[in-house]
């Protein structure tokens, strides 16, 4: 008697390399509760390696396998391996993360027979600030999204730009980030020690802003926005991220030329970064477009730091009625606010930190896990699959069949691979 094929369950999840970032944080604690849950879980990364590679190895249950993207022109025998490894997990689902990784997922499902879900974690992206392919991604995505069971969003403002920009999934819904309250609490030692390692004083104010050197994370304007306070007596300036460094070298042009010296401490990523919240008294988030759940915002409130944000994304949301949100691209609204942190006491800043704290654990825990619910569907046997994905999509009554989705999801799987 022949063996039966196995039924589809469970969950593959692509997404682009796991670095350090707001996104593959929040892909590792929802790998772990849906492993909790009996949901079985892999991760096709496109790219080996990243700063967060070995905490994705040690999750218990957790198959982590790289699709071993290699050079640029890595095309073929990329898409080859990466749809070869799909197949040979025979999900029910295919969850992309994030623009790129969401198209490949629709390739991968529509050549595998399972349901695509994406997950989407922008706002207002401006395509013209990055290589051709991104836009490209974002246009041919629109197109996809016809096909798509579920795509769930971090922010409501990512899920109504979506939706104006032509992204029609059969499902569309909206999970803020949820934030390890345990994790995230001020640690006074550590941030001592912190300080001690990077040579800062402990009666120093230090004023932080922690984002990737990227067009959307505004270190321009949060330099421009420190013309007025970087004398300012016993301050120190870190900005704490990696990324372009032909970006970095423009923003150390420009700091030289507005301070006329170097002010700001230039700091690289850090995977600790509990002990570098807990040495901050005032976190910036200073982002121009693009952003949906500000993390960091979420997580410096949680440590208990002075927070001030851009109004990208969810920013206001996330900082809530009594938050620092001034309009994005503002370097004077920005300053203001600023100079408003500076002239806080110790004991004010202490205070507002405390406040700030019990409204994200009141309001944005881990513990509200609705990403989970909605795809632990996902065990469901096949036959239930196939029909999901077999329903008429509710897009003006139109059906999307899979060969447009492999002829678009080719086009767009060639220009992901190219990047």
């Amino acid at each position: 008697m022949a063996d039966r094929k196995r039924e589809p369950t469970g969950v593959v999840f692509v997404i682009r390399k796991l670095e350090i970032g707001g996104a593959e944080q929040q892909l590792l604690t929802l790998v772990k509760e849906l492993i909790r849950l009996g949901v079985r879980c892999t991760v096709v990364p496109m790219y080996s390696g990243g700063e967060k590679w070995n905490e994705f190895a040690a999750v218990e249950g957790l198959t982590l396998i790289s699709a071993e993207k290699g050079a640029r022109w890595d095309v073929v025998k990329f898409l080859r391996r990466f749809i070869g490894i799909v197949r040979a997990q025979q999900p029910a689902v295919v969850h992309g993360y994030m623009s790129g990784a969401n198209e490949l997922a629709s390739l991968a499902a529509a050549m595998t027979g399972a349901t695509p879900v994406w997950g989407v974690r922008v706002s207002n992206l401006d395509p013209s600030r990055y290589v051709w392919t991104v836009g490209l991604v974002f246009k041919v995505g629109a197109f996809l999204s016809r096909t798509v069971e579920l795509v769930i969003a971090n922010s409501r403002t990512g899920k109504d730009f979506h939706i104006a920009s032509g992204y029609r999934p059969r499902s569309f819904a909206v999970v803020p980030n949820g934030i390890n309250g345990a994790r995230f609490q001020r640690d006074e030692a550590a941030g001592r020690a912190w300080r001690q390692q990077q040579g800062i004083s402990d009666d120093a104010r230090v004023l932080m802003l922690p984002a990737r050197l990227d067009p959307m994370k505004g270190h321009s304007v949060f330099i421009e926005a420190m013309k007025s306070h970087y004398d300012h007596p016993n301050l120190v300036v870190a900005c704490m991220g990696d990324g372009d460094e032909a970006l970095k070298r423009s923003l150390i042009e420009q700091e030289q030329k507005t301070f006329g010296r170097n002010v700001i401490r230039w700091l690289p990523a850090t995977r600790d970064v509990v002990s570098a919240y807990s040495a901050a008294d005032i976190v910036i988030s200073a982002s121009v477009f693009g952003e949906g759940f500000p993390n960091v915002i979420a997580e410096s409130m949680c440590c208990r730091c002075y927070c001030i944000a851009t109004d990208v994304g969810d920013a206001s949301l996330v900082l809530g009625p009594d938050g620092a949100c001034v309009p994005p691209g503002d370097a004077h609204a920005l300053s203001a606010e600023i100079g408003k942190a500076l002239s806080l006491t110790r004991e004010q800043l202490a205070a507002r930190g405390a406040q700030s704290r019990a409204y994200i654990t009141s309001n944005f825990s881990q513990n509200d896990w609705r990403r989970p619910r909605l795809i632990c569907w996902t065990r469901r046997p096949a036959r239930a699959v196939k029909k999901s994905a077999a329903d008429a999509h509710r897009n003006n009554g139109s059906f999307v069949n899979h060969a447009d989705v492999r002829l678009s999801a080719s086009v767009i799987g060639l220009s992901v691979a190219l990047h």
